[in-house]
């Protein structure tokens, strides 16, 4: 416990003692250097917790050049219980891609890698994936809109073909505020490998942002019941998540 809440609050206070500091201009070539860091009671990916249940510190790079290409990394700390030395600690995420923009508009797709560290063996094999995914944003009546797409080959678990659809809607209000919506859905090809069926997952919640410090607050659920969820596991339950975040 104390291991997961030592860098917890060591993230909290950085994100604390930025609130007051202009987001900041990294220009590296022709491209922009950006930069995060996160806390949040709970990692949920896909409506599914990863931290079980625990606190999890986040944090990753992006450099988008003027061109439209992008690379970027992210981590996150995780924890599925294994109860064993052979087991994943932290998710890490390598990704590139293309982003343009017509007619106010945005279309981008990307190539993204998972990975976990510290877990050896045959077990990596089925851990480690990657997917292919395609986005389209923009903004309608005040709404901020986006469609996403993720293709995996052999999705989490070894569990063959994966296809997540998702959209998501915000709506700013007092300045600094948004009201979030999302709905998902994650197709799995072979269901016993990953350890649910496939599932629908959403969320809805309020944020505040101010000069790159988001707070955020959202309830979050899926339609997989405690018996489909990994064998009686309560990460597909119905949770609210707060989350901190810093941009710069």
């Amino acid at each position: 416990m104390i291991r997961r809440i030592l860098p917890a609050i060591a993230a909290l206070v950085l994100a604390g003692s930025t609130w007051s500091t202009a987001k900041a201009d990294i220009k590296i070539g022709n491209g922009h250097l950006t930069g995060n860091v996160g806390l949040t009671t709970n990692y949920i990916f896909r409506g599914i917790s990863n931290s079980d249940d625990h606190v999890a510190v986040q944090g990753g790079l992006d450099y988008n050049h003027d061109s439209g290409f992008f690379l970027g990394t992210w981590a996150s700390s995780v924890d599925f219980d294994e109860g064993d030395s052979n087991n994943a600690s932290i998710e890490w995420d390598l990704y590139g891609g293309y982003a343009k923009t017509w007619n106010g508009v945005t279309f981008s797709g990307r190539f993204l890698y998972y990975l976990y560290p510290g877990v050896h063996g045959a077990r990596a094999r089925a851990y480690d994936y990657w997917e292919l995914q395609g986005t389209v944003s923009g903004t309608l009546a005040g709404f901020a809109l986006n469609a996403n797409i993720d293709w995996a080959n052999d999705f989490y678990g070894a569990s063959g073909n994966g296809l997540y659809v998702q959209g998501n809607i915000s709506y700013p209000f007092l300045q600094y505020f948004a009201i979030e919506g999302h709905i998902g859905h994650q197709s799995i090809d072979e269901n016993d490998k990953f350890g649910a069926p496939s599932y629908a997952d959403w969320s809805l919640g309020v944020s505040a942002t101010y000069q790159g410090l988001k707070l955020g607050v959202y309830y979050i659920d899926t339609n997989l019941s405690k018996n489909e969820c990994f064998s009686g596991l309560d990460w597909c339950d119905a949770r609210v998540m707060g989350i901190a975040t810093y941009t710069f």
